[in-house]
């Protein structure tokens, strides 16, 4: 780091160009970019589908002037489900005491009654109010406290960072929730008084019972779970260098081609503890999973997917005898889906609810669609077809036979719209209008659906549809005055060709307020282009939008573009990295910059920075290493340095296993590469991370060190993989001022 203050590195600022008239500091935009969100008012709003099973309440406007309204399907417009006043007036006679602000003094709601009473939390009591005349009643403290003790309670953190919390799973009736303890053991919790009864007391550290791919059967009787056998697989140890005498904790971390964890499936029942080991789980170098019970609970069905990724397996096992049919067998040449497919591996079966047919995501024919199978494993024909991907089923209306789900159907791959379609592949029809991102929320009717969309260009808008498209009314669309008063310029989509010459690839390009044609700005490239991924943001409020723009605001122009080998636009377009890892990504960056660069002449290609964390950290340090001509700065955190030396799930199903792939593994290492740094290198890294290790940036200034090579580095005490905290406000900070400092956003160049 720059000893100079950094209070002078933050006030850098640029004079305005001619007729701009703007002499407010950059940071001080900078710092407003970064608010961006808290300007965006309305636009998106959560629908909670009532009794009738096609109207929903959402809760709308800010602490002061908030209101529940709702939205039904003969209506024109939505509506206040309460009367602001009279529910006020109601609490204060209640309570003695005027409720704050002008608004409800709550956000969330519980009908019952077939919706003639509104349940609510105010002031540490729950209340209900009848809507015929606004009687007011306090719940009992009882009836509160049962209604807490039913809700689900955190167990521990997500599989990855940024993964919501895994919490306890609620049986059928919500009476008991299946959990498991710190000594690695299943217990139930009893929701009428708290109680916890064990349901398995053989757990041991390392070959621990698990609940958070827990699966009740139908009738609430059994469980299906799983047990983690971790005794053979390397630790990794995470030291707490704050304490007075430091501290070590070791983790399972099975590197790449080293031992998996051996996942067997079992189920017990509830009453006995019986137990049943399902036959054909718990084997090497795979992954096991519990996609849940079938309709009616006569099988449960688990996936078993090899550890290189070519192979899955769909199985039925018998719960009483623990016997296991292979329903179907999916393979691929290169891989099936890498992590992506680990952490989204609900979404490739879904049941049709007649109980004997479903919905399998596959992309065997190049891109990712439906076929109908039945449970025999017989597939029934193709349910969607053509060169486009699916994203997700989101609803399915059995009885009309048909699938709705959200797909990148049109050209622009930003787009995610919803469809529907017959399970026999016919009267397929896209049900979304509106450019962006397309979130759904369907009735449990199946007759009209929920839909908030927005994209980077325009702001969130939420429309209540039929079941067939038809717009029913708008719900509320975002009011951005805020941002239009200080001159918001949206992000610029562009298309460039990848460095096959060929290959269309889709970015943003984000550039300051006052924006001037005239004359010359640095480029900052703000990479990921990790496989499981797509890094261009897609909606109005993005933390990558965010980040880019207020960096944008500082004097640079930012870029983000996807390369191959990243997901959703078919599998060649993914497969890419097949083996390759490390090898076409930056290229294909390099190669959009230059196709900009040549239509824009206000990109100075002569002074080009890159960022990014975890893989982006990866192919920041890549770049720089090997187009030293190009990038002159660059700031990577929490990056893998060498993929022999990362978790095997992120990896192997892209790279293959070194064993199998050496010469991919060789090739993809940065540390073989150290000698090449020309230009201005940053590592960031907490020591606390799981995901990219420590050591990992360890071993990368360990290797420039040795190659002579001049670097900066910043270690973040006791910092995860998300640098959350103030940790990753000092890494936002040097960040900004590392760019500033080598790039000289402040330098005037007219363009020629």
């Amino acid at each position: 780091m720059d000893p100079r203050p950094a209070l002078l590195l933050g006030l850098l600022s640029l004079a305005p160009p001619p007729g701009a008239g703007d002499e407010t500091p950059r940071l001080e935009h900078y710092e407003r970019a970064l608010a961006f969100a808290s300007r965006v008012e309305g636009g998106s709003v959560t629908p909670h589908w009532m009794p009738d099973g096609e109207s929903f309440w959402y809760a709308a406007g800010g602490l002061r002037n908030r209101e529940i309204r709702v939205v039904r399907p003969e209506a024109a417009a939505s509506a206040p489900l309460l009367d602001v006043a009279r529910v006020r007036a109601a609490l204060a006679a209640a309570t003695g005491r005027e409720p704050r602000q002008e608004g409800l003094p709550f956000a969330e709601i519980d009908l019952r009654d077939g919706g003639e009473v509104v349940r609510f939390a105010y002031r540490g009591a729950e209340w209900d109010l009848r809507l015929a005349d606004y009687s007011l009643a306090k719940v009992a403290e009882e009836e509160t406290a049962r209604a807490r003790r039913r809700a689900p309670q955190r167990l521990r953190a997500g599989f990855t960072v940024g993964d919501p919390p895994i919490l306890e799973i609620p049986a059928p009736d919500g009476e008991l929730l299946l959990g498991a303890d710190e000594e690695g053991n299943l217990g139930l919790r009893r929701a009428a008084d708290d109680a916890r009864i064990p349901l398995t007391a053989d757990g041991e550290e390392r070959w621990a019972w698990g609940a958070e791919e827990g699966a009740w059967s139908p009738d609430g009787k059994r469980v299906a779970a799983m047990r983690s056998d971790e005794r053979g697989v390397p630790l990794l140890p995470v030291v707490d260098w704050l304490r007075t005498t430091e501290e070590v904790e070791f983790h399972p971390y099975p590197r790449a081609g080293q031992p998996l964890p051996l996942v067997s499936v079992h189920v017990i029942e509830v009453e006995s503890g019986r137990r049943v080991a399902i036959e054909g789980t718990g084997r090497p170098d795979e992954y096991a999973v519990v996609w849940g019970w079938r309709i009616g609970g006569a099988e449960v069905v688990i996936g078993r997917l090899h550890r290189e990724f070519q192979k899955l397996e769909l199985l039925a096992a018998d719960p009483t005898t623990g016997t296991t049919r292979i329903v179907l067998t999916e393979t691929a040449d290169t891989f099936l889906g890498g992590l992506e497919l680990l952490l989204e591996w609900r979404r490739l079966l879904t049941e049709v609810g007649d109980g004997e047919r479903f919905l399998w995501m596959s992309e065997r024919d190049g891109w990712r669609h439906l076929y109908l199978y039945d449970w025999t494993g017989r597939c029934l024909g193709p349910v969607t077809s053509g060169e486009f991907p699916v994203v997700q089923v989101v609803a399915v209306d059995g009885k009309a036979g048909r699938v709705f789900f959200t797909a990148h159907g049109e050209p622009d791959p930003g787009e995610t719209h919803l469809y529907g379609v017959g399970l026999d592949g016919t009267g397929f029809a896209r049900l979304t209008e509106g450019s962006g991102e397309h979130a759904i929320s369907f009735s449990p009717g199946r007759g009209h659906f929920a839909d908030t969309f927005s994209s980077p260009q325009t702001p969130p808008r939420t429309e209540y549809r039929r079941a067939d498209g038809a717009l029913v009314c708008t719900v509320a669309a975002a009011d951005i005055h805020a941002l239009t008063n200080e001159r918001w310029m949206p992000p610029e989509k562009f298309v460039a060709p990848a460095a096959d010459g060929v290959t269309e690839l889709h970015g943003l390009l984000y550039k300051p307020h006052d924006f001037d044609p005239g004359r010359k700005y640095p480029v900052l490239d703000n990479i990921y282009n990790g496989p499981f991924v797509a890094w261009v943001p897609r909606t109005f409020v993005d933390g990558r939008s965010i980040q880019a723009q207020a960096l944008a605001e500082l004097g640079f122009v930012v870029l983000l573009v996807d390369g191959r080998g990243t997901p959703g636009r078919g599998k060649a377009f993914q497969d890419v990295v097949y083996r390759s890892f490390g090898q076409n990504e930056v290229p294909d960056h390099v190669s959009a910059l230059r196709a900009l660069a040549a239509e824009r002449p206000y990109l100075d290609l002569d002074r080009v920075g890159i960022f990014g964390g975890s893989w982006g950290g990866y192919m920041t340090v890549r770049a720089m290493l090997l187009y030293p001509d190009v990038y002159k700065a660059g700031v990577a955190a929490a990056a893998v340095s060498d993929l022999y030396d990362h978790h095997a799930s992120p990896i192997e199903g892209y790279m293959g296993t070194p064993a199998s792939n050496a010469a991919g593994y060789e090739t993809a290492s940065n540390l073989k590469l150290a000698d090449r740094l020309e230009g201005e290198l940053l590592l960031i890294h907490g020591t606390s991370d799981v995901n990219a290790t420590f050591s990992a940036t360890m071993k990368m200034t360990d290797a420039l060190i040795r190659a002579g090579k001049r670097h900066d580095l910043i270690v973040v005490p006791a910092a995860d993989h998300s640098l959350s905290g103030a940790g990753g406000q000092y890494a936002q900070q040097a960040t900004r001022e590392f760019f500033q400092r080598h790039l000289h956003p402040e330098r005037i160049v007219p363009v020629e």
